[in-house]
């Protein structure tokens, strides 16, 4: 689970190094609306659009050949 408080370089390591579970989605998505610092809210709302970005292509049918030009 994402603690707000951790900041950045725990959101990013998370999206970087593993695909987020459902739970850790909704983590960041709560972490984006309680965050009182400006850049963690952006950084969790981007890293959310990101995410969600890369299921609908999963789901669309894209190989890794695709995804290697999205």
């Amino acid at each position: 689970m994402i603690v707000c408080p951790a900041g950045a370089a725990r959101l990013s390591c998370i999206v970087a190094y593993k695909f987020p579970t459902f739970d850790e989605m909704r983590a960041i998505e709560l972490a984006a609306r309680r965050a009182r610092n400006r850049e963690l809210a952006r950084l969790a709302r981007l890293a959310l659009a990101g995410i969600v970005s890369l299921r609908k292509r999963l789901a669309s049918g894209f190989g890794a050949k695709g995804m290697r030009h999205a």
